[in-house]
């Protein structure tokens, strides 16, 4: 009876709501896109330095092949987002898309076919700030960056066909997950040969915005964890850097990202500082991902550009 039912009150549902999205603007190329997601695996580490279950979304390129070895992105979140919100999403909520780009350009021959991972970070920073992973206020404490380098990579690396190589692994994030993946690329420079920090949530007041002072704990000295002292130990051959922000960002944030800039062309680090219309947004970030992935996969043409 119910099924019935529901057979019948479904399809006007469904086509109503087709009519709705019409009437808001959307071209039917873009609803089909809505609807149409690429190859993403979720899956699970159980984490022993965080000893917890964390999840892991992995988009795979069309036409993945055992035989080949794929360069890997590792796409960090921002705060209060997780592991779907550089990929899946419903009329661009809180998600990026990158994995339906990804599959264009791929398409297209503009980019290298590439493994995307884009791990849940909790509200951490990608930094380790405790032993014993808590959750305080607004933030999350933790080994969470023993856990990206130590068992997040090394299980890509063992599950998937990697280069498994600075070469082939590239990092990036938003906002939160923008100054873990500095500071990540910056420490660990053997690991990475690009960085994105893609509206990278740098401040040169710790206490902007919603602050950081509470990473500088346990030990922890700013000079040890904020990108824009880390950058002053980086030398020229070590990684490439594109730093990119909307014109409508927070002022703190433009203030830093241009200081962490200078400091980049002072060291003769090879970086990108791009500014387009958009705020501190998904809107504003689903619209780059072209230009992101051009960066970090862009075949040499492209790239150039």
């Amino acid at each position: 009876m119910i099924k019935k039912y529901l057979y019948r009150i479904v399809p006007p549902l469904l086509f109503l709501f087709f009519i709705v999205l019409v009437m808001n603007g959307f071209s039917l190329e873009s609803i089909v896109r809505e609807f149409y997601h690429p190859q993403i695996i979720e899956s699970k580490i159980d984490s022993d330095f965080l000893r917890k279950v964390q999840k892991v979304n992995i988009y795979l390129p069309p036409k993945y092949n055992k035989d080949h070895k794929y360069p890997v992105l590792y796409l960090l979140h921002g705060k209060d987002s997780n592991e779907q919100s550089w990929f899946n999403g419903f009329l661009g909520i809180n998600a990026a898309k990158i994995d339906q780009t990804a599959d264009r350009l791929i398409k297209e021959q503009k980019i290298n076919p590439l493994i995307i991972v884009s791990p849940m970070i909790d509200n951490s920073y990608g930094i380790n700030t405790s032993t014993i992973t808590k959750k305080i206020d607004d933030h999350d404490e933790g080994l969470y960056k023993d856990y990206i380098i130590k068992e997040l990579i090394p299980y890509i690396d063992s599950e998937y066909c990697t280069i498994q190589d600075k070469s082939g692994r590239f990092i990036g994030g938003i906002s939160m997950g923008g100054f873990a993946a500095l500071h990540l690329a910056f420490v660990h420079n053997d690991h990475f040969s690009k960085v994105g920090g893609h509206s990278a949530a740098i401040r040169t007041d710790e206490k902007a915005g919603s602050g950081i002072n509470w990473l500088f704990s346990n030990g922890n000295s700013r000079e040890q964890i904020d990108p824009l002292y880390l950058s002053e130990s980086l030398e020229k051959e070590d990684i490439s850097v594109y730093l990119d922000h909307g014109t409508m960002d927070h002022d703190w944030l433009v203030e830093g990202n241009k200081a962490l800039y200078m400091k980049l062309k002072e060291r003769q680090i090879d970086v990108q500082y791009v500014t387009n219309l958009g705020g501190h947004d998904y809107k504003y970030w689903s619209s780059n991902t072209e230009r992101y992935l051009l960066f970090y996969a862009g075949k040499r043409s492209d790239n150039a550009k």
